[in-house]
């Protein structure tokens, strides 16, 4: 899914899913940088989408700032991954 997110849309792009599922689009938008918007009339799906896309979301700030071991990051990596994840923070996903 992430080649195909790659193949359509560029980075920055919004792509829309009206049959969001699991969120596998969502996770791959995530993941290459992409806003996303995902509609689902299943409410339980709208869970399972909500957690693995806020779980990709959650992996992608990691190395922000520091790297695991503590040592300080190139602060221009910092500043880019910062601004790659903020249109995902103030996201939410709401059931239809």
């Amino acid at each position: 899914m992430r080649w195909l997110v790659r193949l359509v849309a560029r980075p920055g792009d919004t792509v829309l899913d009206p049959f969001t599922g699991s969120g596998t689009t969502g996770v791959a938008c995530v993941e290459e940088g992409r806003d996303f918007i995902g509609i689902e009339r299943e409410s339980e799906y709208v869970e399972i989408a909500r957690r693995r896309i806020e779980a990709a979301a959650a992996q992608q700030r990691l190395p922000v700032g520091r790297n695991f071991v503590g040592v300080e990051l190139n602060p221009e990596y910092a500043r880019m991954a910062e601004r790659r994840m903020a249109p995902f923070a103030a996201q939410e996903v709401m059931p239809v």
